[in-house]
């Protein structure tokens, strides 16, 4: 299997990564085995290549179970956007996401 083009962050880089990121983060929450996650990929990569708007990083759910659950992520695929710092939180189903980059 091909390593994401998408970077993955995990309990010891997220608050680096995404609460005091600069920029608003995307935040996919997926696992390897997950089908669906696989099918949302090109348009995250396709967020992801918008640089400067914002920032769009992977957590694996099955290896950061405890992030998973303090974040309430009961399933996967999920999208989260956070502002900086955390100021800011909205979640979508992934699904949300490849609608919003056919627009």
């Amino acid at each position: 299997m091909a390593p994401s083009a998408i970077p993955y962050v995990d309990e010891q880089s997220f608050e680096r990564e995404i609460l005091k990121s600069e920029l608003p983060v995307l935040v996919e929450f997926s696992a390897v085995w997950c089908g669906p996650c696989k099918q949302v990929e090109p348009d995250l990569i396709a967020h992801a290549r918008a640089r400067g708007k914002a920032k769009v990083v992977k957590v694996d759910v099955d290896k950061c179970p405890a992030l998973a659950q303090e974040l309430q992520i009961g399933v996967s695929p999920r999208s989260r956007g956070l502002q900086g710092a955390g100021a800011s939180q909205v979640d979508s189903p992934a699904r949300s996401v490849a609608r919003s980059s056919a627009r």
